[in-house]
């Protein structure tokens, strides 16, 4: 949903995760990965650690 998708987008640049850009964060809100191996598979370029990974998928299950 926009309302749902503007949140999300929101609360992943505000996770301060310098590596993520602004492609990878709409690619997340359209794929809503929900593992880290997803998750890597839009970071195909730069890798996250575990650490970002997890805030990642945090913040998208509190969207959900």
């Amino acid at each position: 949903k926009p309302k749902e998708a503007k949140e999300l987008r929101k609360k992943l640049n505000n996770l301060g995760i310098i590596k993520i850009r602004e492609e990878q964060v709409s690619k997340i809100i359209d794929i809503i990965p929900e593992s880290a191996e997803d998750l890597s598979k839009i970071f195909i370029d730069m890798g996250l650690n575990e650490d970002e990974k997890k805030k990642v998928l945090e913040t998208i299950k509190e969207i959900q």
